[in-house]
Formats: C-alpha cells, sequence, structure tokens
C-alpha cells in the first residue's frame, strides 16, 4: 500500500500551527511532488498549490539531508529564484519526511524578519534537531495510517466472506412445508418484526436466519450471531449489552461493545433463546421495546436499529408456565414464527439434501462418490434421522471419507443404519435372513484391521472357526 502526506493533512495542519504557535515562526509541509500540504500565514492560502519557487525543497527531496537557507545573493538556490525580489522568506531551515527509507516530503520552518532569521541561524542546529523529531512524529503517523489501512482491509475481507456465506446460504427442501415457509420469509425480509424459529436440534435455524437476513436490506452488514446456551449466564448481559470501564471486577479497562451495537443497522441473532437468564430476559425486553442499549455501568441510552431474530429447540410456553421465561417477552418476539419441520417428516428432502451434501464433499475431497443404489436411499428414507439435517450432513461427510469411488454400498453404512434397517424388515424377514445379514456387517468390520494372511488366522481363531470357514463366508459375502 502506498501513502501520501495528503492522507493525514488534518493531522498536518495541527502541528503546523502548533509550532507556529509555541516557536513563533512560520512553518508549511510540502510532499515529494512540492504540493503544500500544510502552511501557516502566509501559506495558509495556498495549501493544495504546488510551490513554483522550490529550488531549496528539490534539493532536499533529492539529496535526503536536511538544509538551510537564507536570503542572500551569495546563494545561488536563492539568488537564481524567479520570486527572489517579491519572496517574503528571509530563511528557512528544512528537514526531509521519510516513509520506509524513502523521501515523501519536506517540512520547513521559515523567518519572516530579520530578528526571525538570526534565531534560526543562531540556533540552526537545535531547530533541525526539532525538525528531524517532527518528521519522526510524521512518518509514525503514516505507518500507523497503512497498519490501519491494512487492518481495515482484513476486516472487509471478514465482512466480504461472512456476507457471501450469509449470502450463498440456502435453505434446500422440495416439501411444501419447507416451500411455504420459504415464501413467508421473502415477504416479511425486510420488516423490522422479530421472528422466532423454532424446530428440533439440526434443522437448520441458524441457515433460516441467514436466508432471512441475506434477502433483507440489511444484506451489506454482517448478522451478528450469539448462542444464548453458550455463554454463562453471569456473561450473557455483558455480550449483550455491552459494559464500560470499571463496570465489574475483571472488566476490561476499556470497556466493551456489546452485541446489539454491533449489530446496528443489521440483523441480531439469538439462537438457543430459551437459555437466557430472566435478568437478560427483562433488559431484552427493555431493548426491543424502546430500541434503546444501556451498557452495565452506565445510566447513558444507546439508541440501535436492530432486526432480532430468536430460535430455540424448546417449548417456550411450557418454560412460561414454569415461570422460567417471561410471558411478556415470549409474545414480544412471537410476532413472526417460523417452525422448522423435522427431516422425519419431510422425507421427499431427504435424497435433495443427501445430493447437495455429496456434492459439495466431492469437491472438498476431490473425489467422485454416487448416491445411486436404491436400497442405500430406501434406508436414509425409511431412518428416523434424530440429528436431522446435520445427522444427514455428517453422514455423507463419513462415507465420502471412508471411500474412494463408485456408488454408496449398504455395507458403507454405519452399524446403527444396518439395525434401523433390519427392526424395519423384521416383521416380514425370517431369523435367517436376519442373522446372515448381521454376520456379513459384524465380518465386514472385522476385516478392516485383518489385512494379511497372519491377522485372518488370527481372527478365525477368535471367532471359533477355522480359516478355510473364514474364507468361505467372506466369498458368501463378497467381503475381500
Amino acid at each position: 500500500m502506498s501513502v501520501h502526506l495528503i492522507q493525514i493533512q488534518d493531522f498536518i495542519q495541527s502541528y503546523v500551527n502548533a509550532i507556529a504557535v509555541i516557536l513563533n515562526v512560520g512553518v508549511t509541509v510540502v510532499d515529494k511532488d512540492l504540493v503544500r500540504i500544510g502552511g501557516t500565514s502566509p501559506y495558509s492560502d495556498q495549501i493544495g498549490q504546488t510551490i513554483n519557487h522550490a529550488s531549496f525543497y528539490k534539493k532536499i527531496i533529492s539529496t535526503g539531508n536536511p538544509g538551510i537557507m537564507c536570503k542572500s545573493l551569495d546563494d545561488q538556490l536563492c539568488s537564481q529564484c524567479n520570486f527572489y525580489d517579491e519572496c517574503p522568506e528571509l530563511a528557512d531551515i528544512a528537514y526531509p519526511i521519510r516513509y520506509e527509507d524513502e523521501v515523501v516530503g519536506v517540512i520547513g520552518i521559515i523567518a519572516f524578519s530579520e530578528q526571525a532569521k538570526h534565531k534560526l541561524i543562531e540556533n540552526d542546529s537545535n531547530y533541525k534537531n526539532f525538525l528531524m523529531h517532527m518528521s519522526m512524529l510524521l512518518e509514525s503517523k503514516l505507518l500507523t495510517l497503512r497498519q490501519n489501512h491494512e487492518l481495515e482491509e482484513k476486516l472487509d475481507g471478514v465482512m466480504s466472506i461472512a456476507r457471501q456465506e450469509i449470502n450463498n446460504s440456502h435453505f434446500v427442501g422440495q416439501d411444501s412445508k419447507i416451500i411455504n415457509m420459504l415464501n413467508l420469509a421473502g415477504r416479511v425480509c425486510n420488516s423490522d418484526s422479530t421472528i422466532l424459529i423454532t424446530g428440533e436440534s439440526g434443522t437448520g435455524k441458524d441457515v433460516l436466519a441467514k436466508v432471512i437476513h441475506g434477502m433483507s436490506t440489511r444484506a451489506d452488514k454482517m448478522m451478528i450471531s450469539i448462542n444464548c446456551g453458550a455463554i454463562p449466564e453471569s456473561l450473557i448481559e455483558s455480550e449483550l449489552f455491552g459494559y464500560v470501564a470499571g463496570a465489574f471486577t475483571g472488566a476490561n479497562k476499556k470497556g466493551q461493545i456489546g452485541k446489539f451495537e454491533l449489530a446496528n443497522n443489521s440483523t441480531l441473532f439469538l439462537d438457543e433463546i430459551g437459555e437466557m437468564s430472566l435478568s437478560a430476559q427483562t433488559k431484552l425486553l427493555r431493548v426491543l421495546q424502546e430500541k434503546v442499549v444501556f451498557r452495565i455501568g452506565s445510566d447513558i441510552g444507546i439508541p440501535v436499529n436492530v432486526r432480532v431474530i430468536c430460535a430455540t429447540n424448546q417449548n417456550l410456553l411450557t418454560l412460561v408456565a414454569e415461570n422460567k421465561f417471561r410471558m411478556d417477552l415470549y409474545y414480544r418476539i412471537n410476532v413472526l414464527p417460523f417452525e422448522i419441520p423435522p427431516l422425519r417428516e419431510r422425507q421427499q428432502d431427504i435424497t435433495v439434501l443427501s445430493q447437495v451434501f455429496l456434492n459439495d464433499f466431492n469437491d472438498k475431497l476431490r473425489k467422485n462418490i454416487t448416491l445411486a443404489k436404491q436400497e442405500v436411499i430406501d434406508i436414509f428414507t425409511g431412518y428416523s434421522w434424530p440429528g436431522n439435517v446435520r445427522e444427514l450432513k455428517n453422514i455423507i461427510e463419513y462415507l465420502v471419507n471412508i471411500k474412494d469411488g463408485g456408488d454408496i454400498e449398504l455395507e458403507d453404512l454405519p452399524s446403527h443404519f444396518i439395525s434401523s434397517r433390519l427392526l424395519q424388515e423384521s416383521e416380514n424377514a425370517s431369523l435367517k435372513s436376519l442373522l446372515l445379514a448381521q454376520e456379513k456387517q459384524i465380518l465386514k468390520n472385522l476385516l478392516v484391521s485383518a489385512p494379511t494372511l497372519p491377522d485372518k488366522k488370527d481372527l478365525a481363531e477368535r471367532l471359533g472357526i477355522s480359516l478355510s470357514s473364514l474364507y468361505r463366508k467372506m466369498g458368501q459375502y463378497d467381503l475381500q
């Protein structure tokens, strides 16, 4: 990143004015292109203009050395200037301004009277030393500017990634309940009304929140999220509302901004809202009603414009009946309710989601695994999925990891899937077929750790069968 003195012009002008008052001299700063960045009278009206009698400053920039000039016919730089007769400067001490070993400008102290001229000449070493420190100060300011710019770029990068993640968030589903839910989300996305998303763990409540934020006019700002159940009760209020310096023992000496302030003009997602303490609920209700945040330890209100989306896998009305959740807060956050059905109630979405996750993990792991075997699809659609979409995603990730290529086979599935299938088929299956299926799965799992002939001999001995019987069963079940 290149930096220029013009970027800290306000800072330069304030210091130029201060130096002039303290030393009772004229002061100016020019950049390497001889454009005046700061100056006191009579140059305060020439800021932004290129100086046209700059032989002295050109020499400072080219050599990188400080210098002193007195107006006299003996000084060639001065006497040969076209503005010699009309120039009010009687003496000038100048020092180069550096940034990373490059001269980026000059700072000069100027005398406009004979008294000031003699003072500069008699104390030139002191003035040069003073200007050296001023030059170092400006270099430090430029360095800080660069660091801040790099920090802003990093922050912009994080924001861009976050916005991209939100913009790329899609709630996948073909079930009529999901379609109706997404249609409603599109209709209310730009409202400021509070949303309550309910559903079992793993159904994708956070994804729906991102989708709603991504469709809204607030999408250019990063959605701020907080899991109310993952933060200790003693800290939840400081996380949400922030605190001032010295608000409590162990507090940051500079205080801390809360999530509500961070989410100003954006969306705040409060996950697991049912885990919030009653004390924090009271303060949350106040913020939702008044649109004003009070940091802990302060009585100064901070106005906020935040769209709040809450989520829970609990029955809040049950918590209300148990005096664990405020009834008035429940009705305040349940303005726009969304209920995500569990995966077991949307069977047609199971294969759709499976393929989406399969494509994602194939890309990430550079593989080409396919889900084509009907018996595997039948097990997927018949499984209860207690962990919902999250469990399905984890299973697909597991399968893509363990396979090198080809179709996902029945034998690739974790044992609890086979057990689930056996339970489903037990009413119509014979005991023999159930035992054979179980034997096949057991042998498959054991053979993973028995790749060599000695390993297989040990395995047969542990199972109480001969090696030939083990090989016969391997052939029967098509096991390697």
